[in-house]
């Protein structure tokens, strides 16, 4: 049989071939770990996918958030650390109730610093409830136009300015684990078959609430995500 046209994308497999891709993926994310744990008794396991680039200040950042907040509970208590989270889900404007705390934080507060500024230009403050509404939501979408992931640049200036954020289910290029959380995974997605819906990366977001812990995400990204082509799901 002859095969796709040279130069032409790869055609897609099929259903059964899918299924067998999801769950090598899983496996060969136990045997990592495994071969981690075994060979090397590390307190933490930084597990890095073929996709994904690692940035240049990765340990750094990754030391000072281990050290300074290892004494903390969301850290200490942590299933995992997720070290990136897709540019594209990463605005304000997504579903999740930190960002728009966030949102409305740095609309508040650069409403108040415009406030003042006028102040002191025009020598009377602004008394007006409506024109500081105004000056809000203009920081608001001024934040929004220029775009939260490159706002989140600003923190590379030090590790101790990298934030942690809740954990969403998408993606597993680059992961921390704890030793005792890794143990624990590997037990988890050995009794768990991976297929097309239930991916990896899904399995390992439910485990959270399997086992009433936390993830969480570094802000910003300490890896690129380099691939192009998924064999699991396609273009990416």
């Amino acid at each position: 049989r002859s095969g796709p046209p040279a130069g032409s994308l790869p055609l897609p497999p099929s259903p059964t071939e899918v299924d067998n891709l999801f769950e090598k993926e899983k496996k060969d994310y136990i045997f990592c770990l495994n071969q981690s744990l075994s060979l090397f008794r590390p307190r933490h396991v930084l597990l890095v996918e073929d996709d994904a680039v690692p940035r240049p200040d990765i340990f750094p950042v990754l030391r000072d958030l281990l050290r300074r907040r290892s004494a903390k509970r969301q850290v200490r208590e942590s299933l995992y650390l997720k070290l990136y989270h897709p540019e594209r889900l990463q605005g304000y404007l997504n579903p999740e109730p930190m960002r728009l705390a966030e949102w409305v934080g740095l609309g508040l507060v650069g409403g108040s610093a415009l406030a003042l500024a006028a102040r002191r230009v025009v020598g009377k403050p602004t008394r007006s409830k409506t024109s500081f509404l105004l000056l809000v939501v203009y920081c608001m979408g001024l934040a929004e136009m220029l775009g939260r992931t490159y706002l989140l640049e600003l923190r590379r200036c030090s590790p101790q300015l990298y934030a942690l954020a809740p954990v969403t289910e998408c993606c597993t290029p680059a992961m921390v684990y704890p030793a005792p959380a890794a143990r624990l995974v590997v037990r988890y997605l050995q009794h768990v078959h991976c297929r097309p819906g239930l991916a990896k990366d899904t399995v390992l977001y439910q485990a959270l609430s399997l086992y009433g812990q936390h993830g969480y995400s570094v802000e910003p990204n300490l890896v690129s995500h380099v691939g192009f082509y998924s064999t699991l799901r396609g273009l990416g």
